[in-house]
């Protein structure tokens, strides 16, 4: 079980100080399911289209087996460029596409009811800043109306986050104001001015002022900043962006689901190959036998991802899928994952596909094998429901 820990682009773990303060940091849980991968998963590139495999025929399953459904030929563009900053450590992807859910910029007076509207109809992975709005935009003149997107990123080291603003954003301004709060320059790496500023031991987190943002990494000509809990993350998160995904890297597992998408404006990828898990680990109630009844038939997955996207009835849809050592393997369990997933039941004992999200046109798309979803409740709990590992369909023998 992965440990998500949320507010960490305001914590400072500062290597090389060693300073690590616990106390302000708001732990999340978040789990990747999955075993060892093989140099045989897929390696995906922006713009280059997924591959093609031949429809997958089973035995009769009580959700229907569609032919293939293609992959979309170019990954969305904001979730490839987000996630071309996945490091060899990384082993979650938290992304929301910030433009799309608001539209035009808010007003900063109305950003908070926004904000609140949203969260009752769309699930938003990807929030690390919303716990500091309030301080935030007095301090730094910026707020979550002023994004593009952003990608929160977790892993077994310091988390980091990536914001791109919107083009109307002066974000060479925040250069001066860094400067003027005393934060040190290192060299430029890649085009991003990394600027640091130790946290004040003596005082309380909360009244750090505006240097509670310790590491941050400023890419003018892309509109980013980099927010890292440590200098360590902030280079290796920069470097991975220039170098691009080594095969079998995060980064390319991550791509690999991405091309599974579409176009959402949300996702969350988990694409740790760690060890397989089920139902949340030992920190949740067990499951009853029979709701992991079924298993022993299911294959081991490298990846897993949801992508969420709204409908014209102004409802959610979400797309799920589940990636594999190789395309055989995402074949051989589309069947049984189908009908495990049709008879699947929730923690509390309740059918899930009533109760939160009901699958449907199972498909296999190269490694990766792709359900569409539709919510039975808020989408907000298929987010939640993914984060506790409270996902039969995506669960392991």
């Amino acid at each position: 079980m992965a440990r998500r820990t949320r507010l960490y682009m305001m914590a400072d773990v500062n290597i090389r100080a060693g300073l690590t303060p616990l106390a302000m940091i708001a732990a999340l849980l978040f789990a990747a399911c999955g075993s060892g991968i093989s140099s045989a998963a897929p390696s995906v590139s922006t713009g280059v289209p997924a591959s093609a495999a031949t429809a997958t025929t089973g035995p009769a399953s009580p959700l229907p087996i569609a032919t293939l459904t293609p992959a979309p030929a170019v990954i969305d563009a904001d979730l490839a460029a987000a996630l071309a900053y996945a490091t060899a450590d990384v082993s979650s992807v938290e992304f929301t596409d910030w433009a799309r859910l608001f539209g035009t910029r808010p007003d900063p007076s109305a950003e908070s009811a926004a904000l609140v509207d949203l969260s009752k109809t769309h699930a938003i992975p990807a929030s690390g800043l919303l716990s500091y709005a309030a301080t935030i935009r007095p301090q730094w003149s910026f707020g979550v109306g002023d994004l593009a997107w952003e990608a929160d990123f977790a892993n077994s080291g310091a988390p980091f986050t990536v914001l791109q603003f919107r083009d109307t954003f002066d974000i060479a301004s925040l250069g001066p104001l860094m400067e003027g709060r005393a934060y040190t320059k290192d060299a430029v790496v890649d085009g991003v001015q990394p600027y640091a500023h130790a946290l004040d031991l003596t005082k309380p987190f909360i009244s750090q002022g505006p240097q509670f943002m310790t590491n941050l990494g400023l890419d003018v000509a892309r509109h980013r900043l980099i927010v890292a809990a440590s200098t360590d993350s902030l280079t290796a998160a920069v470097q991975a962006r220039a170098a691009g995904p080594a095969e079998a890297s995060p980064g390319a597992r991550a791509l690999a689901l991405a091309a599974a998408l579409g176009s959402p404006y949300a996702a969350i990828l988990s694409v740790d190959p760690g060890a397989c898990s089920t139902f949340g680990g030992p920190n949740l109630t067990s499951p009853s036998p029979s709701a992991t009844s079924g298993l022993s038939a299911l294959g081991v997955t490298t990846g897993t991802a949801l992508g969420f996207s709204e409908v014209a009835a102004g409802g959610g849809a979400v797309t799920v899928a589940l990636l594999y050592a190789d395309s055989a393997k995402a074949a051989a369990d589309l069947a049984p994952r189908s009908a495990y997933a049709a008879g699947a039941v929730a923690q509390d004992g309740q059918p899930y596909a009533s109760t939160v999200l009901a699958l449907a046109n199972g498909r296999t798309a190269g490694a990766v094998l792709v359900f569409d979803g539709t919510p039975a409740g808020p989408v907000s709990r298929v987010l939640t429901a993914f984060m506790r590992r409270d996902l039969p369909f995506a669960a392991c023998p």
